[in-house]
């Protein structure tokens, strides 16, 4: 599988050397556009059963209204899983279950809270909590010190003047520079020209030359940063800090915690439990600095209850199968992932309700309209995804590979396809190949269908930040959608305004389609699709904390 994998990067300087390259390159291009077969007539029942049976905007009511937010690793979210497992059971969706990846991980929930401030005049504050706070010792009352919490030497320089007070940070956070709006034809033919995976210019932003692997390895290697943000906030414990307050990086009126890393630092059984960190509008954060800055002495009256669980079982996926119907590729599998958990923020519908209730709704489809795909078709709903990416990782690393070590098992190649769907409900335009130009032709072919609704950019650029990193990184061919940012980045992506209200069903309806027949069809192939190289460089044996806590001994690569 991997011999078909087209490697790009070569400087042409020739114009001789760069038509004979040229036509190297676009020979097994060519190959497969020729191989390639749609089967028009399931995309257009597909299309019809999307559009007139749909039922995805009651799961993602029950996913958000009913659930939200779903965080990881508490007996609500367990709960929600159990009701998506009955879900599938009851449209007849087989092999469904849970999948435990707690050992070691804890759950954390906000029971009530209030912020206010009290004088010199009372404003309520629009305050979100950030995960993993620890409640404070009932209600606490002071005016704010004006310091940045974020500095160790900041924090050290007033030792012993920190005890039962509120510190608020001294800058407020810019607005966050996001597209808000439909990409353009001329972006999106821009997109689909490029020649290289990474540019400033990505329509999931400007992206990386380091890699999800590469991430990890520096972790492993250099695990000081994590180390630090520990010892920060270990030291605001110790100082008896009563509270933070920090301003949000969303439009006036919004909270978000875009940027805020403490979710991943301190999900472990055994980190500490931060004091209070509360979020809150800019334009409140700086009403507030103002008034210190006059000597108005702006009084901040606040109270945080949060629960903090043990039990690894209620750390979970959803997975659920179509088993193939070709006795030659059945063992081959077809993923279709998406998260299912959310921040604490809102209700969770955009991120991700809206790509975990779409996936359901896929399988419904295949499954009523009895299309037996030739390898199976394997929903994956992931958790943990906002603790970075652990559901996915857990699953994927028990069965193929190591992406620490760069290197993967047997069953790896019985992996055609994961797809991903982590990038908001709104128009899907085409997909992300993250590098994998081979596949070009296969999804142009697959897409073309969906011109007319203008769905049918292909682009090599690369997808950021969600679990099909985890798939990637292992060599397994993956993609996103790409979708219409409209105000997804705004008002949706971990602000306190995620809610259903803000979901446009017509795109939703449309989406399905579009990946119940794009995942359908690659289900169908003839051969698996073409795989990227996972090139592995030993380069010394480290010891390594493993996902239960336990220490070994393994190879790690580098580039």
């Amino acid at each position: 599988m991997a011999s078909d994998a087209i490697g790009w990067g070569v400087v042409y300087t020739r114009s001789f050397a760069f038509g004979t390259l040229l036509l190297l390159l676009l020979a097994p291009s060519q190959r497969l556009l020729a191989d390639e077969s749609v089967d028009l007539a399931a995309v257009s029942k597909i299309r019809q059963h999307a559009a007139k049976n749909a039922e995805v905007k009651q799961t993602l009511r029950v996913l958000s209204d009913v659930y939200g937010p779903r965080l990881t690793g508490t007996p609500r979210y367990l709960e929600m899983a159990q009701w998506v497992e009955d879900k599938l059971r009851a449209w007849g969706i087989e092999n469904v279950y849970l999948e435990s990846f707690g050992q070691g991980l804890r759950g954390w929930e906000v029971i009530n809270f209030r912020t206010a401030m009290t004088r010199p005049v009372f404003m309520v504050l629009d305050a979100q909590p950030v995960c993993c706070s620890d409640s404070t010792s009932g209600t606490v009352t002071g005016t704010p010190l004006v310091v940045d919490f974020t500095s160790m030497q900041a924090l050290r320089s007033i030792s012993g003047q920190l005890r039962g007070r509120i510190l608020l940070h001294p800058d407020v956070q810019e607005v966050a520079d996001s597209p808000g709006t439909k990409w353009t034809p001329a972006q999106l033919a821009k997109a689909a020209a490029r020649m290289e995976p990474v540019t400033p210019e990505g329509l999931d932003g400007p992206g990386s030359s380091e890699t999800y692997a590469d991430r990890l390895r520096d972790q492993a290697r250099n695990p000081l940063a994590q180390n630090e943000a520990k010892a920060l906030a270990q030291l605001m414990i110790d100082e008896g800090v009563s509270a933070v307050l920090r301003s949000s990086s969303a439009p006036p009126g919004l909270v978000n915690n875009r940027f805020d890393t403490s979710m991943v630092e301190f999900v472990r059984s055994g980190d500490p439990r931060p004091v209070p960190m509360f979020v809150i509008p800019r334009e409140q954060h700086a009403r507030m600095l103002t008034l210190i800055e006059m000597q108005q002495e702006p009084l901040i009256s606040l109270e945080l209850n949060t629960r903090y669980y043990e039990d690894p079982a209620t750390h979970v996926n959803v997975i659920a199968e179509i088993p193939g119907s070709d006795p030659e590729h059945r063992n081959e599998v077809v993923y279709l992932g998406a998260h299912l958990d959310s921040v604490e923020m809102a209700t969770g519908a955009a991120d991700n309700g809206i790509g975990a209730a779409t996936s359901m709704e896929v399988m419904r489809i295949l499954s009523e309209l009895d299309l037996r795909p030739r390898r199976t078709i394997r929903l994956a709903l992931w958790g943990g995804e906002e603790y970075g990416l652990l559901g996915a990782r857990a699953h994927a690393e028990a069965r193929y590979g190591d992406i620490i070590a760069g290197t993967v098992t047997p069953e790896q190649e019985s992996v055609s396809a994961y797809f991903n769907h982590d990038n908001n409900g709104h128009d899907i335009r085409g997909i992300f190949l993250l590098g994998n130009e081979a596949t070009r032709p296969v999804f142009e072919a697959y897409l073309a269908p969906y011109a007319d609704e203008g769905a049918n950019t292909v682009t090599i650029e690369n997808a950021c930040c969600t679990d099909l990193v985890v798939f990637d990184a292992l060599g397994i061919p993956s993609f996103e959608w790409i979708h219409d940012a409209m105000d997804y980045f705004s008002h949706q992506l971990h602000t306190s305004t995620d809610a259903v209200d803000l979901i446009d069903f017509e795109s939703v309806r449309r989406n399905t389609a579009i990946i119940t027949s794009t995942v359908y069809l690659t289900a169908m192939r003839n051969q698996a699709l073409p795989r990227k190289s996972m090139p592995a460089k030993p380069f010394g044996t480290l010891s390594v904390t493993s996902r239960d806590s336990s220490t070994r001994s393994e190879q790690v690569s580098h580039d």
